[in-house]
């Protein structure tokens, strides 16, 4: 994890092995008696002494395969959540072959969003400001948060886009800002795919490099295990590093036995065990009206900010 790149680490010598593993790591002190866990706690305590701010951003990525699995509610379910405790939550729209989040929230579609906060990542000097100038503020029940809207991506990304669109994430992290990110299904290339499709794989790519946090959402019915299942390897096969969390959206017409079927499946098909049960009907839905803030280059120059209901 990120957070412990500052820290001084310690490896146990469990096994005969664990000196070599430690030593592949990059870790030079082993706690092998009371005196060099008292040292290492002393190191980890010394270095918490600095002036340097320390960032508590975070890119949570919520990803999950075709088939409406709920990617989009749940992202907005996370921002509202965390927006509850903390003003600075993000809910960026990065899925580029169906970009739903504005339309879901009933925002206007005006705006350049998350294409204008890259460009301005290609543009002299990068400011959080100029990311915050492209977004939206969300007025919820439970919190407000900020909105980049996204857009469909028509052709293959240039390095330089996808530099920028890592830049924008890491600048929000980097500043303190968590950062919830709704994705596109795509996790690899499909032989015969359409062209645009390249664009989706790539702009995940760097989404997935860049969380923290990876929440994979997988829907109860049985096609939608199935797909789960079969679009797995290609999310491993992308080096996914961030942290798993996986959730399985049911309904009240579940019953025990089949939700034990699919935690099952899962398990044998990905080998992963703790995927969580989260009932479509405990999700929050957007009320039917909002009021939302923007700062547009046009208000910013006479108004200032202006707000919309």
């Amino acid at each position: 994890p990120r957070s412990l790149e500052r820290l001084p680490l310690a490896g146990l010598p469990l096994t005969p092995t664990s000196r070599g593993i430690a030593s592949d790591l990059g870790i030079t002190t082993m706690i092998e008696n009371p005196e060099t866990l008292i040292a290492w706690l002393q190191e980890i305590a010394h270095s918490g002494d600095t002036s340097e701010p320390q960032a508590l951003g975070k890119v949570i990525a919520v990803w999950g395969p075709h088939g409406s699995p709920g990617r989009t509610t749940l992202a907005f379910n996370l921002a509202a959540e965390i927006a509850d405790e903390t003003d600075k939550v993000m809910l960026v729209d990065a899925d580029f072959s169906a970009p739903t989040v504005a339309e879901y929230l009933g925002l206007p579609m005006a705006g350049l969003g998350l294409i204008g906060a890259i460009k301005s990542a290609r543009v002299g000097e990068f400011e959080l400001e100029k990311v915050l100038h492209h977004s939206i503020v969300y007025v919820g029940v439970l919190g407000n948060f900020r909105v980049l809207t996204g857009y469909h991506a028509r052709g293959p990304w240039n390095p330089a886009e996808l530099d920028s669109l890592q830049a924008v994430l890491h600048k929000l992290r980097a500043s303190g800002w968590l950062v919830i990110v709704d994705m596109s299904a795509e996790l690899g290339k499909v032989a015969g795919s359409p062209h645009p499709l390249v664009a989706h794989v790539q702009a995940n790519q760097v989404v997935l490099e860049s969380a923290d946090v990876l929440v994979a959402v997988c829907h109860a019915r049985e096609l939608g295990v199935a797909r789960f299942c079969r679009a797995w390897p290609a999310a491993l096969g992308l080096g996914v590093s961030a942290r798993l969390i996986g959730v399985v959206r049911t309904n009240g017409a579940d019953s025990r036995e089949h939700l034990d079927n699919v935690m099952s499946a899962l398990w044998s098909f990905t080998g992963v065990d703790n995927f969580r049960n989260i009932r479509a009907e405990a999700l929050f839905w957007p009320p039917e009206s909002v009021k939302i803030k923007r700062r547009s280059a046009k208000t910013q120059r006479s108004m200032g900010q202006s707000e919309l209901a």
